[in-house]
């Protein structure tokens, strides 16, 4: 990981308390007073073989006239529309001391975001920028703790020990969220987690999901549920209980959530990680996708020491930890597509083909049941939002590994350096949405195939063969011969090198 910090406060005290929390990574650090000019100047770029570009510009320390946050803003888009980098911006630059028609009423710190809405909107455009929430770092321990104007004006680091240890654990937390894959289903307990109570103890009745008092914190969780729902998030049960039981209370009760919401419940006696395990296996996905909540301490312990990779998050009936866990980085996307917010109903049906599966006399048979349609397309930009996502998602179909920003594919195609191949599936249960990427490069007429990948809810349905065919012919329309093919053997692309060894060139 390469981070880059461009400040105009130094930031070597920050870069030191990162380096404690993730010692793997590559950090630098440049200060400039004026960033305007260095975020404009034509060498700006010698750094930009960084991962991460973090840039913080903080005039609550330095107190300049509020025309300067529109200067910045303009700066950094006009920077980071040239970069192939991730920037991470922080909203430090909302801060402001000065006079001026932004800041000569209360709420300077909402009319500064007032004002620059056009701005803003117009930065998060960009598909490589994003902001960092510098300002609940502030509001959490206060100004007056944050800050030591006496030293900062000596050396240009205005912040005490206390902000500099928090700023380094968001920061941190921040820059992991966007190196590690995002998490995909959400397995939940039910008595006292889901709903105030116990069922098989309290009865319907006993237990508790409403707006009252006792009930509050259990209905804003489901609606919170609910809303990680619609956003691509699987959601699951995972409860030691009776079924009927737990069916019955999501008939009976008026609750955000619906028995309909969950694509898969284990409600039953046994082991929670032997549910948890077949949950996994039932969606085709690793067991690192899922999260776990509970409020019991013994079944959450039993879970991380037998599944350590799942996610495993304590339900607590405290607010403020309830609050905490909610703003937990499992339960965030990096970017939502289309395919993200069909996600449950992509996953219901395929569940149809896999009970249409079982009831097929061979493999041939449901595949030809399956009616299945093919839509491939040729550098359609409008998709590099999805193939991007998934170059980082995809593992066990997928050549080289390598990931490729949204503005990597289309500098790709702007640039003419070959074809990017996007693959679209459909069959009578319904729509996989875009479910493969072929990337090839030309040197002439030879033609090297720079990645190939498939998600996994397509695979052994034949139809990597025929996306790849298709590819083949298009090409030899232009009398383009493949020279090469790139494979690059990961932990987990064992389909992928299995498919590679029957290419013949």
């Amino acid at each position: 990981m390469k981070v880059k910090i461009l400040s105009n406060v130094v930031c070597d005290p920050l870069s030191a308390e990162l380096k404690k929390i993730i010692p793997f990574a590559k950090l630098s650090t440049e200060y400039h007073e004026d960033l305007i000019v260095k975020l404009n100047s034509s060498t700006s770029l010698h750094f930009a073989d960084s991962e991460y570009i973090f840039i913080h510009c903080d005039y609550y320390f330095h107190r300049v006239v509020p025309l300067m946050n529109r200067e910045v803003l303009e700066s950094i888009y006009s920077f980071a529309s040239k970069s192939k980098s991730l920037i991470i911006v922080s909203n430090s630059f909302i801060n402001g001391y000065s006079d001026g028609p932004v800041w000569g009423s209360p709420g300077k710190h909402l009319n500064v975001l007032f004002f620059e809405n056009d701005l803003i909107r117009k930065i998060l455009s960009l598909n490589n920028i994003v902001f960092f929430d510098y300002q609940s770092i502030i509001f959490e321990i206060g100004f007056k703790n944050a800050f030591n104007y006496n030293l900062g004006h000596l050396y240009q680091m205005p912040y005490t020990k206390k902000m500099l240890v928090l700023f380094a654990e968001r920061l941190a937390n921040f820059l992991l969220f966007y190196k590690t894959p995002e998490k995909k289903v959400i397995v939940v307990d039910c008595d006292n987690t889901l709903w105030g109570g116990v069922i098989g103890e309290d009865g319907i009745d006993g237990v508790k999901c409403n707006t009252n008092s006792d009930g509050i914190l259990y209905h804003q969780f489901q609606k919170f549920l609910r809303i990680k729902k619609e956003e691509g998030f699987l959601l699951c049960i995972c409860s030691k209980n009776n079924f009927n039981d737990v069916y019955e209370v999501f008939n009976k009760k008026e609750m955000p959530l619906r028995w309909e919401d969950f694509i898969i419940k284990k409600i039953n006696w046994r082991d929670k990680h032997v549910n948890i395990t077949e949950i996994a296996n039932e969606l085709n996905l690793g067991l690192e996708s899922l999260v776990f909540i509970d409020d019991n301490d013994f079944e959450l312990n039993a879970v991380m020491q037998m599944l350590n990779v799942v996610k495993s998050l304590k339900f607590d009936s405290d607010y403020s930890s309830f609050l905490t866990l909610m703003e937990n980085n499992v339960f965030k996307r990096k970017l939502l597509t289309t395919e993200d917010l069909q996600k449950t109903k992509q996953y219901e049906d395929e569940l149809l083909r896999k009970e249409e599966m079982s009831n097929s006399s061979s493999i041939d048979e449901y595949i030809a049941n399956l009616n299945i349609k093919l839509d491939i397309r040729k550098n359609d930009i409008n998709d590099f939002v999805r193939l991007s996502q998934m170059t980082e998602k995809t593992n066990q179909f997928n050549f080289n590994k390598k990931v490729y920003s949204v503005n990597e594919l289309s500098s790709f195609v702007r640039d003419c350096k070959g074809y990017i191949y996007s693959l679209k599936v459909s069959d009578k249960h319904g729509d996989y949405g875009t479910v493969g990427l072929i990337i090839t490069e030309f040197s002439g007429d030879d033609v090297v195939i720079e990645n190939f990948l498939m998600s996994c809810r397509v695979l052994g349905r034949r139809i990597e063969s025929s996306f790849f065919s298709f590819v083949i012919d298009d090409l030899s329309k232009e009398n383009k011969r493949i020279k090469d093919v790139r494979f690059i053997k990961t932990p987990k692309n064992n389909p992928a090198e299995e498919f590679f060894k029957t290419i013949k060139l």
